[in-house]
């Protein structure tokens, strides 16, 4: 089963620096470290602008802190 996720920026305090939350609807038995929650977002712009910090929030939903 592919993994589905959702991305939604979100408001952080640091003006440098954009923050995302990504939701996962499908699959988050299988994303369950950093590294396999980055190979599924490559092709994602939250990837492309270089993840500062990633942080677990519950099973299924990931906070990460981009470049702006």
């Amino acid at each position: 089963m592919e993994p589905i996720l959702i991305i939604n920026q979100i408001r952080g305090n640091d003006e440098n620096a954009m923050n995302y939350r990504i939701t996962i609807t499908q699959g988050a038995d299988v994303i369950t470290t950093d590294e396999e929650l980055l190979s599924n977002l490559k092709d994602s712009i939250p990837y492309k602008r270089g993840i500062i910090e990633i942080t677990r929030v519950s099973n299924n939903i990931w906070e990460i802190k981009t470049s702006k």
